[in-house]
């Protein structure tokens, strides 16, 4: 019986995947694409990083362009959305859009970002030390085996140790 149920979800699921999504009204493409540019505008963290002073002209002249393309006609919302998030070169603004079965991503990014040209060169080593005499910092540089648990478990033995109150 789990079975069946589970073969016609699947099956429910694989026939959502084909169906065509309903055609918008012109004022429904503008409305999603200046939905999309407010709420990044006011919420994206990194917005003020890449809309300063000598960036913000192509800024506003990418998004007004797109909003026209809408606005035309020429371009669906949801492409234009993509191709304005595609400009902030950012993967967490990374949009992947299915539409009439063609994926359609390919504005996700202006070109790939390589970060490590970006940062400065950050290698933290495991710490476990009394930093005061409230205070016991434990630093865990990464979750990937470095540390391993035996670090782990004498960090834990020295903080218990110290009577500590605050753990940062």
């Amino acid at each position: 019986m789990k079975r069946s149920i589970f073969i016609t979800f699947c099956l429910f699921l694989g026939l959502l995947a084909f169906a065509q999504l309903p055609e918008l009204t012109l004022e429904q493409h503008l409305e999603d694409y200046d939905f999309a540019v407010k709420y990044i505008e006011d919420n994206y963290s990194g917005f003020s990083f890449w809309v300063t002073d000598s960036s913000r002209s192509d800024y506003e002249v990418t998004k007004s362009r797109l909003r026209g393309e809408v606005e035309r006609g020429e371009r669906p919302g949801w492409d234009a959305v993509a191709a304005y998030t595609g400009w902030f070169n950012d993967l967490h603004l990374y949009l992947s859009v299915n539409y009439n079965g063609i994926n359609q991503h390919s504005y996700h990014q202006r070109h790939m970002t390589s970060y490590a040209s970006q940062m400065e060169e950050y290698e933290p080593k495991p710490v476990a030390i009394k930093v005061t005499d409230k205070t016991f910092l434990v630093r865990f540089p990464s979750c990937g085996g470095n540390p391993d648990m035996k670090w782990i478990k004498k960090s834990i033995k020295q903080y218990k140790k110290s009577h500590c109150k605050n753990r940062t």
